[in-house]
């Protein structure tokens, strides 16, 4: 990560670009308002829980949704096969239908 006084420049394992705009970590959580690059603009928020090992989630909702409301698109990363990692969606696809705060006990695939 490259940081430049309020906004910092990351580059996920996910291989996606974010501009994070005062990011400040929220206990294990790290939690931003984004804005992603090359997806003309669109507004989200991105929720960051490294839950340990080599685990990580990755939540993706627009900015003000409830990490208890169903509106949540989760995937979680894997990298306990090193150099290889596992990127896998919760119940299985990319919509925005799940709870954050479910985050561990969801189906992934």
């Amino acid at each position: 990560m490259r940081s430049d006084g309020n906004v910092a420049i990351v580059s996920s394992p996910l291989k996606e670009a974010v501009k994070v705009t005062n990011a400040e970590p929220a206990s294990t959580d790290y939690a931003a308002a984004v804005r992603i690059v090359g997806t003309g603009g669109s507004s989200l928020t991105i929720q960051y829980d490294d839950a340990g090992s080599s685990i990580t989630y990755i939540g993706k909702a627009v900015p003000g949704t409830a990490t208890s409301a169903a509106s949540w698109q989760i995937q979680k990363l894997d990298e306990s096969s090193t150099p290889d990692f596992s990127l896998k969606w919760a119940d299985g696809d990319g919509n925005f239908d799940n709870v954050w705060d479910n985050r561990a006990s969801l189906s992934y695939s």
